[in-house]
């Protein structure tokens, strides 16, 4: 840590500069603001740091890690998400799905993942999307979270039987979307995919629909087993895919493609088998989150008229998907911009070891979803254009901080409990309540020092915020920032 007067003087420094800042800025007086970046840096907590590091990009244009200086890319995304998940969706098929399921009390964005993963099942593994660093497939894995009673199996079902409707079982031939039980061991459910697979003489295909995720994968054996197989297939790009087990010598399935979405609240989330979080099975969904149901609504009405027409477009433009899809020039720049000025920034100040694996999907997930989107709104099929993964971008960085408070409850099961408690406390009174409050409400369960630290918590996950009041500290949700 510098001595105090060093701190002083660079902080003054920096100051001065950042005052008369510009991005055409002599490189001397670049260097300068990075080194005394550099010194101040140690005296700043995360946020803090952050926010220094922002300005320093608005006013030089620059990007500072870790006291190196780099050019930030040229039109930089903003690095605020949309803090209400509807100005994500704003056209398209999937805002009409999502007028359609206005009346449901379930939240937007159950709806809304539960469809981008039951569409993603109906490509039947087309097209590759044109990624270099990797194969990549769109198929999803999402998973909603929130308490119980936000209706969230009621978003999962309505997904699956619109979809399930846009392909239905043709003559002999089987259906597009092959509906996977939402129990069972390994085995069965590679049972059932080898099954398909003769079926349909190409494909290993299925869609899990798992309206309690912890009832599919829990902590028994075979149980755990299978979310180590659902993360191998959620990879896997090589044919045939194969595992020797007890029953067979010898097992494959040519192609596999599978898709998947669960629901859960955190409780039965923390069942969830150690060994599955750290070897990265839940960063590999799409996590959609809410404390609360949308709204009561004891008879909500569903257009008819709506739903024909969305499941009439859906069956026509997932159809004869192409083998490839590469990004456009402007797609593939906005790709590399994002990953310089949001994900790379993002990995370097990361020091959580779950949340740092999901910042390393955050690409993928995002070329994904823009690939479903777009095919589904019924845009170009032959090249994945900037709109739709501009769009997809802004709905992963909008997970961030859901993502974050589900890691959180997940870690270590009392500091996990506690940040929950003090988070459905806030949102009980409405996002604002005194940190004694919130200490007095939680006595019967916490400690005050347990209650201290799980603020702390919520703070450096940007959850949280305080400040001082006339009663004292004052707690206060950070608008957009608790989503679960």
């Amino acid at each position: 840590m510098p001595i105090a007067s060093d701190l002083r003087e660079s902080r003054a420094g920096l100051e001065l500069l950042l005052a008369d800042a510009r991005p055409d800025a002599p490189m001397a007086l670049k260097e300068r603001v990075i080194e005394l970046a550099g010194i101040v840096k140690p005296a700043y907590n995360r946020i803090e740091w952050d926010a220094l590091a922002q300005q320093i990009r608005d006013g030089f244009g620059l990007d500072v890690f870790d006291g190196e200086l780099v050019d930030a890319p040229h039109a930089a995304l903003p690095f605020e998400s949309p803090t209400n998940f509807d100005s994500l969706v704003t056209d398209g098929w999937f805002r009409d799905y999502l007028t359609y399921t206005q009346e449901s009390e379930a939240p937007t964005q159950f709806h809304f993942g539960a469809m981008l993963a039951c569409c993603s099942a109906a490509f039947a593994r087309r097209p590759l999307i044109g990624w270099e660093a990797a194969p990549l497939y769109p198929n999803i894995y999402a998973l909603v979270v929130g308490p119980t009673g936000t209706r969230k199996s009621t978003a999962l079902a309505k997904a699956r039987d619109i979809v399930t409707e846009a392909f239905p079982k043709v003559g002999d031939k089987p259906a597009r979307v092959n509906v996977l039980p939402n129990e069972g061991s390994p085995q069965g459910f590679a049972g059932a995919l080898r099954r398909r697979n003769f079926e349909t003489s190409a494909l290993s295909d299925g869609l899990v629909v798992a309206s309690e995720l912890t009832v599919l994968v829990g902590r028994d054996t075979y149980k755990s087993a299978l979310g180590e197989w659902l993360t191998d297939w959620y990879d896997n790009m090589s044919n045939p895919w194969s595992r020797a087990l007890k029953s067979d010598e010898h097992y494959e399935l040519p192609s596999p493609y599978v898709c998947f979405v669960g629901a859960s609240n955190m409780t039965w989330l923390r069942e969830i088998p150690e060994n599955l979080i750290k070897a990265g099975y839940l960063p590999r969904h799409l996590t959609f989150t809410a404390r609360e149901k949308r709204h009561d609504k004891a008879n909500p009405k569903f257009d008819a008229t709506l739903r024909a027409t969305l499941v009439a477009q859906l069956n026509e433009r997932i159809r004869d998907l192409p083998e490839h899809m590469p990004l456009s020039p402007s797609a593939a720049q906005l790709m590399d911009n994002w990953y310089l000025a949001k994900i790379t920034r993002q990995e370097r100040l990361e020091t959580d070891e779950l949340f740092a694996a999901w910042l390393a999907r955050k690409l993928p997930h995002a070329l994904k979803v823009a690939c479903v989107w777009q095919v589904v709104d019924g845009g170009d099929r032959a090249v994945l254009h900037e709109k739709w993964l501009r769009q997809a971008m802004a709905l992963v960085d909008w997970m961030d901080a859901g993502v974050m408070d589900v890691y959180h409850s997940l870690g270590a099961s009392g500091e996990g409990a506690v940040t929950e408690s003090i988070m459905v406390f806030l949102e009980k009174k409405h996002g604002t309540a005194t940190l004694s409050s919130v200490t007095r409400a939680l006595r019967n369960r916490y400690n005050s020092k347990s209650v201290n630290m799980g603020v702390q918590t919520l703070m450096a996950a940007q959850l949280v915020k305080q400040e001082m009041g006339v009663g004292g500290v004052v707690l206060r949700v950070v608008t957009g920032g608790a989503r679960l």
